[in-house]
This record gives structure tokens, C-alpha cells and sequence, in this order.
């Protein structure tokens, strides 16, 4: 039996997923492993484990029958990419690494729960049901409006204003579930997240890797974004993010956005493009309904 676990350890035979990548003979050195001495194959095996362990795989791009990924996922295309650019462009680095598992409408509702960035997807907690109104006649209309905008508004865009604690991430969650039920795909994302994930492609050497991550945002059939105007980011990555929202309004593609900015603080941080389209109070050209919730108390005290 195997006692070394460790990927990191070149004595280990149990490398899982990364199996064929390391143990395949490189195409460009068909010799290699002939020979060598003992501590010549630790040095092979320990480069070869490094070069393609750059970063950890997301769980929610991983199939829950073979274990393998969905290549359809920005963060699994980026990570194999990395992958391959350390191991000089080879692709004997990935093999092995896709899901190959015929996509059933089972399976296909499974992936997209998974892959909706919810917090505890699994239990399908915070739903407009379990939303407390509490006799609030504020908080009974922003029900209302987030659940309308998963049905067919006429406004695609809402944009819930107020300071935190009042529910806003619950009514979030809410549409994107609601939305789930129906068979759609939503994505819900801290604001902050976007920006992590933007991040990790801006010294990419490729403009393909960002454009995986601006049309999987893109794509989404709704967008719930969390607490817009917490993340911090260099002027390149605000802009991307703010060319995924001016898109999306553009597109009129529902869109649901919680953020405690005013209208003069989101011109400051995006620029005055973004701001007019998100605080659109002209009724023959509006790209977005804001509604501010105000005068309740603590949400989380009362739930």
C-alpha cells in the first residue's frame, strides 16, 4: 500500500487527477525515466508535480461522478492554462483533467447549483419564502421587485440601496435560487470575488483568459452582484468589472446589484458612464430601477 499521500512527495504513486500528467513520457523526450538514478527520477517526478500543481482546482467546477472538471469554468480554463504554459506548452500537462461524463438534464441542474456561487447551494436556504417582511412596508416592495425581476420585467436592472444589515444579500440569494428552480443559470458574487478573480488573469500574458471570465459574468442569465463598492482593485480591473455591468445594462440582461454607494461615490469609483446607467431616473431611456431601502431595523437581529 501507498503510504505517501503527499502530491508534493516524489515518492508517492497516489497522485490522483494528476496521474497522466506526470507520468506520461514527455512527447519531446521520449527517453525520459530511462536510466536515471533514483535521485534523478525524485528530481524528474518533484519538477513535473510542481509544474502542475499552480494553483488548487474550484471545487465547484468539479463533476461529482468522475471527479474531473468542467473545462467550461473560468477558473478550471485558467488554472489549466497556467498549467501548461509552466510545462512549456505542453498539453501531456492537462490530459486526463476534463470531464467526459454525458451531460443529463440531472446532472446539468446539479452543475449549474454548483456553480451559482451561492453560499450553502446544497440546503437552498434564504429564499423570497423565508424572507421576514416584518409588517415593513419597504421591505414587502423589495420583495416584491427582486422577485419580479426573475419573472418578465420590463426593467432588467435593480439596483437595492441601503446600509447594511437590511437585507439586501437575502433578497440576492433569493432571485438567484428562484431563478435556479426555473432552469437557469444564475451567478451570485461578492463584488470583492469579482475583482479576486479578475486579478488573478491581469499580468495574464494572454487576452483570452480575461475574456473567459468577462463572458462567463456575460453570459449568466441572471447576475447577482454583492455589495458593489467594498472591492478594492487597480484602475484596469475596476474597469473590467465595470465593463461587465455597462455591458449587461446595455444588454438589458437581469441584473440585480446591492450596494450602500450613492450615485456621486459610484460616478467617483466607475465613472459617471456607469453611475447614470445604475441611477437611471429618466423613464424614457431608463436602464435600471434603484430602490433604497431605509427605516428598518437589522435584518440579522430579527431573523
Amino acid at each position: 500500500m501507498n503510504e505517501h499521500k503527499d502530491l508534493g512527495d516524489p515518492r508517492s504513486t497516489d497522485i490522483g487527477p494528476l496521474g497522466n500528467a506526470i507520468m506520461m513520457k514527455d512527447i519531446n523526450n521520449p527517453s525520459a525515466g530511462e536510466g536515471e538514478t533514483p535521485a534523478e527520477r525524485e528530481s524528474r517526478i518533484r519538477e513535473a508535480v510542481q509544474k502542475a500543481c499552480v494553483a488548487p482546482m474550484p471545487e465547484e467546477g468539479q463533476c461529482p461522478d468522475c471527479h474531473k472538471f468542467d473545462i467550461t469554468h473560468p477558473k478550471v480554463r485558467e488554472i489549466l492554462q497556467l498549467k501548461m504554459d509552466q510545462a512549456n506548452g505542453r498539453k501531456s500537462a492537462i490530459i486526463g483533467s476534463d470531464c467526459r461524463c454525458p451531460q443529463t438534464r440531472e446532472s446539468e441542474d446539479q452543475r449549474r447549483w454548483t456553480q451559482s456561487g451561492l453560499p450553502n447551494h446544497s440546503d437552498r436556504s434564504r429564499s423570497f419564502t423565508n424572507f421576514l417582511v416584518r409588517d415593513s412596508p419597504i421591505l414587502q416592495e423589495a420583495r416584491q421587485k427582486a422577485l419580479s425581476l426573475t419573472e418578465n420585467p420590463s426593467i432588467p436592472v435593480l439596483v437595492l440601496c441601503g446600509r447594511a444589515g437590511v437585507g439586501k444579500s437575502h433578497l440576492l440569494e433569493a432571485a438567484c435560487r428562484e431563478v435556479l428552480l426555473a432552469g437557469h443559470s444564475a451567478r451570485y458574487e461578492m463584488s470583492s470575488r469579482i475583482m479576486d478573480n479578475l486579478r488573478s488573469v491581469y499580468s495574464s500574458t494572454s487576452d483570452e483568459t480575461m475574456n473567459w471570465w468577462m463572458n462567463w459574468y456575460g453570459r449568466q442569465w441572471i447576475l447577482a452582484i454583492d455589495d458593489l463598492g467594498l472591492e478594492n482593485g487597480t484602475d484596469f480591473v475596476q474597469e473590467r468589472l465595470t465593463m461587465i455591468l455597462e455591458d449587461r445594462i446595455q444588454n438589458r440582461m437581469r441584473t440585480i446589484i446591492s450596494t450602500n454607494l450613492t450615485k456621486d461615490e459610484v460616478e467617483d469609483r466607475y465613472g459617471a458612464r456607469l453611475a447614470s446607467r445604475m441611477f437611471s431616473y429618466n423613464d424614457s431611456v431608463q436602464d435600471s430601477e434603484v430602490f433604497f431601502i431605509h427605516g428598518v431595523s437589522d435584518y440579522r437581529e430579527q431573523s
